[in-house]
């Protein structure tokens, strides 16, 4: 049974208070954010994402964490300690051993996904997939939002689907209420949307516009 489609905000924050603004921007719509993480080193960008400021925020929401560093390993440690970080997703271009990820993943009881950027090829984590709870597809060159979709990557998201019916399949860059029904087609069943979302003069009514387009 294929996952039900669902809309998830990506929260890119540079300080404590953009993130907390973004945050509270969706609460009481938003069950689950995703926060983008980098640390400058897997891509050309900075983002703030301190666990222990964002555990005092004790909000009433799930988190996973889309982690576009080299070591996801101590980012995932100190996030333990935030009510409702519930999902890992590691980059298949990390360099790092997916297997020992898995393992990471379910010795702390979290959930694993990994994403991949155009130009990897999904042979890199074909060999896995079965063992992940999730694939994220990028849509464009990871690190910084507002970017357009490559329609290529659309082809990435069929042939997951083709070979694994009820996986769930995330899709991030240049997703928003024109590319939704087309990525929906190919196959996509969870939407993260960054600049769609903040990037619009009032957040909460592009959420639900954005819901609508499914």
């Amino acid at each position: 049974m294929k996952p039900t489609p669902q809309i998830i905000p990506a929260i890119l924050a540079k300080t404590a208070r953009e993130f907390k603004k973004k945050l509270d921007l969706m609460h009481g719509i938003a069950p689950l954010v995703q926060v983008d993480v980098m640390d400058g080193k897997l891509v050309p960008n900075t983002t703030w994402f301190d666990a222990e400021t964002v555990a005092s925020f004790d909000a009433d929401v799930e988190y996973e964490l889309h982690l576009m560093v080299k070591n996801p390993f101590p980012i995932v440690t100190d996030w333990m300690r935030v009510r409702g970080f519930t999902r890992m997703i590691v980059h298949a271009e990390s360099r790092m051993d997916l297997k020992t990820a898995i393992r990471f993943a379910r010795e702390k009881c979290i959930e694993i996904g990994v994403a991949i950027s155009p130009g990897t090829p999904l042979s890199k984590i074909m060999p896995h997939v079965r063992s992940l709870d999730s694939v994220l597809v990028m849509g464009g060159t990871p690190g910084r939002s507002g970017k357009t979709l490559d329609p290529k990557t659309l082809d990435t998201v069929r042939t997951l689907r083709r070979r694994f019916p009820t996986l769930p399949i995330g899709f991030d860059i240049g997703v928003n209420a024109a590319t939704i029904p087309a990525l929906r087609r190919a196959g996509v069943t969870r939407f993260c949307a960054a600049s769609a979302v903040y990037g619009a003069k009032n957040p909460r009514r592009a959420l639900a516009s954005l819901r609508r387009a499914l």
